[in-house]
């Protein structure tokens, strides 16, 4: 797929003591109706530029939409005195700090921001994200119902399990973060959730049980999963399949919406 041609925007972002930025694309051929798609990775370079993680952003750039993305805490230029990636999340868990609260607070601030400078039509907002960046994916839908839909690949769904936190996999902020603890406020709302047969950084079975459990407290939407062949986090699955049918469930509910509000 042609990378769509488009503009870019930082706005300021203040996180506890830090300021950051997130980033939001507009495509040079922007509709007459664009929604906006947060889509989230290790940090926003990473979820909107790499090989297969800017597939569903550059799919909504393509048709038109905006894109927006943000650094997660201890990534890009979030990384400070704890250190870098999940270790930085494990340092400042072991100092007191809910990294997974600050999460939640970076994506209200951002949705706020974007309705603020009406970036979205009717603000309508809808979220992606990548392995850790589908764990903050569904933190932030969990935390703001603004956000619309969601499409996850290879989402961390039991943070315990991950290695970086197997020797606090019992401490009280990793035990409430699992997305279980998430599930009355996810139930019935638009999810698409894409993970292979096996997946030994987030482990596969976890998902399937996060799945089983929303799916039965879901009586009026039900979420989608999709399973590919093989292994994510790994090299035996085709990635790219799960990101475009995560891309093509947004864009379908986004049609929809769309027409509703017509």
């Amino acid at each position: 797929m042609n990378i769509p041609a488009f503009t870019e925007a930082k706005f300021p972002l203040r996180t506890g003591t830090k300021n950051s930025y997130f980033v939001v694309r507009t495509p040079e051929n922007l509709i007459e109706r664009p929604i906006l798609l947060i889509t989230i990775g290790a940090d926003c370079n990473s979820a909107l530029n790499l090989p297969n993680h800017n597939i569903i952003p550059d799919l909504f750039l393509s048709a038109g939409h905006r894109v927006a993305s943000f650094d997660l805490p201890g990534h890009g230029t979030l990384i400070d005195e704890f250190g870098e990636g999940m270790n930085n999340w494990v340092n400042a868990i072991n100092a007191g700090i809910n990294v997974f609260d600050e999460i939640k607070k970076i994506g209200i601030q951002v949705i706020d921001t974007i309705i603020k400078e009406k970036l979205a039509w009717q603000n309508m907002v809808m979220i992606s994200g990548t392995s850790r960046g589908g764990f903050a994916a569904l933190h932030i839908m969990a935390s703001d119902k603004r956000v619309q839909a969601a499409a996850v690949n290879a989402p961390v769904t039991n943070i315990g399990i991950v290695s970086e936190f197997t020797q606090i996999s019992q401490h009280p902020l990793i035990k409430a973060a699992n997305t279980e603890n998430l599930i009355s406020c996810l139930a019935n709302r638009f999810i698409f959730i894409a993970i292979g047969e096996t997946d030994p950084r987030v482990d596969a079975k976890s998902c399937f049980e996060f799945y089983a459990k929303l799916d039965a407290a879901s009586n009026l939407v039900k979420p989608q999963l999709f399973v590919l062949p093989g292994e994510t986090h790994g090299n035996t699955a085709l990635h790219r399949a799960g990101h475009i049918a995560g891309g093509a469930f947004l864009l379908y509910k986004t049609a929809i919406l769309i027409r509703q509000k017509v």
